[in-house]
């Protein structure tokens, strides 16, 4: 069917950012994912400056923790902390090949697996893929916005280990740590990458959530998304 602008999408039966400061994860998959973006169709794609700030941070890294880092447990995110998307809720889904012009991206979410975003008819921002019940793949993408001047600056925070990472066609960064919550212990991966554009810039986040136990098996399920990406 055919959405605003004349975009084609593609929507499964409904189960279930502002571009103006960086918001929670909560606040972004809350209410504003836009089913017009999302079509089955392949595009040629353009190189692109490396994105040389974000590889910046790789020279803090002393070695490549595979195991992640411990986190104190009150930074362990669980699916329910790191999404306010659920399965069966009302929204926007996804599935196959998903293509958006705005943020000039293709990605394929895993077979048999759902993206769930948000309300019909808001902006796209992105959305949550559940590996499992307790393992999940959040994904964001945003305008980069740059603070006012009287933005109050954030506090510092002790240098975190990043390492380099392929997205795709690209290169962005990652971090893990291992903490735990409710008896449970969580493996929580970040993966970011800033995209240069004309007169502005793109971010993208993308975090893994998972049981250590169940790591083997859901982890090489985020690994197939990451490498699917082609940013152009």
């Amino acid at each position: 069917m055919s959405g605003r602008d004349g975009v084609r999408t593609r929507r499964l039966q409904k189960p279930g950012f502002r571009p103006d400061r960086r918001l929670s994860m909560d606040q972004k998959l809350d209410g504003q994912m836009q089913p017009h973006n999302a079509v089955n169709t392949t595009h040629h794609f353009s190189s692109s400056a490396r994105v040389r700030s974000l590889m910046g941070l790789a020279t803090l890294i002393m070695c490549r923790c595979l195991s992640g880092q411990e986190a104190n447990n009150s930074e362990v995110l669980t699916c329910d902390t790191a999404t306010n998307a659920r399965i069966g809720q009302p929204g926007v889904t996804y599935s196959g090949s998903v293509s958006n012009g705005d943020y000039r991206f293709d990605a394929t979410i895993p077979e048999g697996l759902v993206g769930l975003g948000s309300a019909p008819g808001a902006p796209f921002h992105g959305f949550a893929i559940f590996v499992a019940k307790s393992s999940c793949i959040v994904f964001l993408v945003e305008h980069h916005v740059f603070p006012l001047p009287d933005d109050t600056p954030a506090p510092r925070r002790a240098p975190e280990r990043w390492v380099p990472v392929r997205i795709g066609n690209r290169r962005g960064v990652e971090r893990s740590t291992i903490g735990t919550t409710h008896g449970t212990r969580y493996l929580n991966t970040s993966v970011l990458l800033q995209l240069r554009r004309h007169g502005y810039k793109n971010d993208v986040s993308i975090t893994f959530v998972t049981p250590v136990e169940n790591r083997h098996t859901t982890e090489p399920v985020f690994r197939e998304f990451l490498a699917s990406f082609k940013f152009w």
